[in-house]
């Protein structure tokens, strides 16, 4: 399974990830996302787990969990 991990986005989502993440089975954003469209461009490469991060407090963001654990078969990945 192929994973694709980012962070710190701060609201933008960087045309070159859609390349960077072909392929990824699932993506995890490891908190600042400042931005739900971020969320929503990264789910159509591959579904997203994502974190809070600092830059997220005051937002809707704020909702997304402070850590995920997250089961990649054998392993379990915590995103924080």
């Amino acid at each position: 399974m192929r994973v694709g991990l980012v962070s710190d986005t701060h609201g933008l989502c960087d045309p070159l990830l859609h390349e960077a993440l072909a392929g990824c089975a699932l993506l995890l954003h490891a908190g600042d996302v400042v931005g739900e469209d971020v969320l929503l461009e990264l789910g159509r490469i591959a579904p997203v787990t994502a974190v809070r991060g600092n830059c997220d407090a005051g937002t809707s963001l704020e909702r997304l969990p402070a850590l995920a654990a997250v089961p990649l078969g054998p392993l379990t990945a915590l995103v924080v």
